[in-house]
C-alpha cells in the first residue's frame, strides 16, 4: 500500500427491489462457501468496497466487489 493512502468506506449501491431476495440468497451461499465473511459491529474494517452486480445472459446473478479506491492505493 502507498504510505499516504487513506482508507475508504464506499457507500452501498442501490439495487432493484425485485433482486433483493436473489441477492440475499447469493450472499448467504457465498458466506457458506467461505468466499466472504460477515463483519459484525465489534470488528473494525478500514477498507469497505461497494457491491457490484448484474444479471448474466442465463439470468443468473453475478456479484463482485468494486475495489476502485483500494486499487488506487496499491503500490505498483
Amino acid at each position: 500500500m502507498n504510505e499516504d493512502a487513506q482508507p475508504v468506506i464506499a457507500p452501498s449501491r442501490k439495487y432493484p427491489i425485485q433482486l433483493r431476495e436473489e441477492i440475499s440468497k447469493k450472499l448467504e451461499e457465498m458466506e457458506k462457501n467461505e468466499v466472504i465473511k460477515k463483519c459484525d459491529d465489534t470488528e473494525a474494517s478500514e477498507w469497505i468496497d461497494s457491491l457490484a452486480f448484474t444479471l448474466k445472459a442465463n439470468d443468473e446473478l453475478r456479484m463482485c466487489l468494486d475495489p476502485k479506491h483500494l486499487n488506487m492505493a496499491i503500490k505498483r
